[in-house]
């Protein structure tokens, strides 16, 4: 099918539409790739129930966090403004609740986010509801790369998520225009 479009003559005034590019603009644009391994201060912004269909049946909350400050990236602490690039960039992380066909890991990560999160202080029941409450958290997410062969597979598949461990309570830590100390956090 030829291409019915207009063509436009190379010898054309485009003077209204060429464009001023900052070198602020050629950072924002390079940052637009993934977000590096390493360690962030985060909010919790949208906490969302999804049917997961996997290995079995259940419900996961995806808990949207935005990267409010880069503590380190690739094992380097982070100084200054050198992460300023990944702030306001999102993480996602997915925790699968409650099934009864459940590895004991599954459930282990799920106790493990709740309590750092401070969504549980003692043991007792964690309604589903709950999560919705992580909405608002600040919490410290160590972002890693998985590598993992699925089970009858030969190619290994690979994925940067957040740790099973990755949440560290932030409880308490308030930006300024100067950056935390890393040893505060």
């Amino acid at each position: 099918m030829p291409d019915e479009r207009e063509t436009i003559s190379w010898d054309d005034n485009f003077d209204d539409i060429d464009e001023e590019i900052s070198d602020e603009d050629i950072k924002e644009a390079e940052a637009m790739g993934k977000v590096p391994i390493g360690r962030y201060l985060c909010e919790c912004v949208k906490s969302i129930l999804q049917q997961y269909d996997g290995a079995y049946s259940c419900i996961e909350v995806n808990l949207h966090w935005i990267i409010l400050k880069v503590l380190e990236i690739n094992g380097k602490l982070i100084e200054g403004d050198a992460g300023e690039i990944y702030e306001g960039r999102t993480i996602y992380d997915a925790v699968k609740l409650f099934s009864p066909y459940e590895k004991p890991n599954t459930a282990n990560r799920r106790i493990l986010v709740a309590k750092r999160l401070g969504l549980m202080t003692k043991s007792g029941k964690l309604p589903v509801r709950l999560w919705q409450q992580a909405v608002g958290k600040k919490a410290i997410l160590t972002y890693i790369d998985n590598e993992w062969t699925p089970k009858g597979k030969t190619i290994p598949v690979k994925r940067r998520q957040v740790a099973f461990d990755g949440y560290e309570s932030a409880d308490g830590i308030e930006l300024t225009d100067q950056s935390p100390d890393i040893d505060e956090i």
